[in-house]
């Protein structure tokens, strides 16, 4: 079995295993592989794929990929098939209007906050004590 990424081309990379006495012993590193099916251009291909790369597939919506995707790729290649196949109109749904929950957080807030009042000016004097 050929550890290589069939996308990133990575592979098998040689390096040590170093004990606490600095002694060197001979090791490979092994790419985290997985088998995935995945959509490349318009097929469907199953592919070998380091995690990075099926990462990067996931968030480009490449992976994974849906039966229906593959079914609708399979209904293309046959005319016959598109023409038999009835077209269904969808209604048309309206937008619902937001909740008005900035209101009513701002009510809120209002409600429970509380009225701050300054306090009133002391002198020195009066605190010590002494008479003007």
């Amino acid at each position: 079995m050929a550890y290589k990424c069939e996308i990133c081309k990575k592979s098998i990379v040689h390096g040590h295993w170093v004990s606490h006495a600095k002694n060197r012993t001979s090791r490979l590193f092994y790419p985290n592989l997985r088998h995935a099916t995945i959509l490349i251009g318009n097929t469907v291909t199953k592919v070998k794929l380091c995690l990075k790369c099926l990462k990067r597939a996931k968030l480009d919506g490449r992976y994974p990929v849906k039966k229906t995707e593959r079914k609708v790729e399979k209904k293309k290649d046959s005319s016959v098939s598109a023409a038999v196949t009835p077209k269904i109109e969808t209604p048309k749904v309206e937008p619902v209007a937001p909740k008005k929950t900035k209101e009513k957080k701002e009510k809120k807030k209002m409600e429970t906050k509380k009225v701050e009042t300054k306090p009133q000016e002391v002198s020195i004097d009066a605190i010590v004590g002494r008479k003007k």
